[in-house]
């Protein structure tokens, strides 16, 4: 049976409507129809090719890992394209390695930034998909701070890898850019710019991972929001080691800003499709290609 348009949309809407229903997510009015639209045009791309990369990058409390979800659960069921998300953070080094990373500077402890992961591995299974071969995927337990296993996907039953990740996109700062610390912990932890060197320089091997077909950026209204909206992820966390303070949160934060600054500033210009965020977690078209 063929599915005409409207078709599609409705069993979209059924599919998008069950799966926010089974997890408990609240969107904003019109967030379907952006994410429909989203996904209707990769599906016209994906026809020119066997296998597809989409880079989705957004700061942290975007809604990145939401909306990559929702979107390969659309594109699979009414537009047939199987879909598998990866995400940077299942890429982090273990705590053994940043460990001794940390001998270098002891910021690189905190995972997160570019530097932080093990981008040879992240590497190879963008490799695998695109050849179609056995993915191997790490599991990594944010709660235990560590890899915890692997897990072997089949490259050959998807169409499209979904990779997102927070720095998704950025490229490496000027000399001068870097001299001037970003904030109190870049002035008190960094007084050196030991760390924010090494990240910037680790940052430019990761651009042969950036590199995708299509790139997706969440733009969040300014860096204000990304300490707001971290400390609301922050609140739904069960109550135990490792929930960090309001404070903590603030501080945490600020390993992120030089690089999501730098999005904000540039990354909505260079990404096939950007996606303005309110205040509100509204969500709006600010760029977005032809069909």
């Amino acid at each position: 049976m063929v599915l005409h348009h409207t078709d599609k949309q409705i069993q979209a809407r059924s599919v998008f409507d069950d799966v926010c229903l089974r997890k408990g997510l609240v969107l904003a009015d019109g967030y379907f129809n952006i994410l429909y639209q989203t996904a209707e045009w990769l599906a016209l791309q994906s026809e020119k090719k066997p296998r597809m990369t989409l880079g989705v990058s957004g700061s942290q409390g975007s809604g990145k890992s939401t909306f990559s979800m929702l979107l390969a659960s659309v594109l699979k069921a009414s537009f047939a394209i199987p879909a598998i998300v990866l995400s940077l953070d299942d890429f982090y080094l273990t705590h053994s390695e940043r460990i001794a990373l940390s001998e270098l500077s002891p910021m690189l402890k905190t995972r997160g930034v570019p530097g932080t992961h093990d981008l040879a591995l992240a590497m190879l299974a963008k490799g695998q998909f695109l050849r179609g071969d056995l993915m191997r995927v790490p599991e990594f337990s944010k709660s235990e701070d560590d890899r915890i296993g692997y897990c072997d996907v089949s490259g050959n039953k998807f169409k499209l890898l979904i990779f997102e990740g927070w720095c998704w996109g950025a490229k490496p700062e000027s000399k001068e850019a870097l001299d001037l610390p970003k904030n109190d912990l870049e002035r008190e932890a960094d007084p050196k710019g030991i760390w924010r060197q090494y990240v910037n320089e680790r940052l430019l091997e990761y651009q042969a991972l950036f590199a995708t077909d299509v790139s997706l950026f969440l733009k969040v209204p300014d860096f204000s929001c990304v300490a707001r909206w971290r400390w609301q992820q922050e609140q739904g966390l069960p109550n135990g080691p490792g929930r960090m303070t309001k404070a903590e949160v603030e501080r945490f934060i600020m390993y992120y800003q030089r690089i999501t600054q730098q999005l904000l500033r540039d990354f909505g210009d260079q990404a096939n499709i950007c996606l303005a965020l309110g205040q509100d977690h509204s969500i709006q078209l600010e760029k977005f290609p032809a069909f």
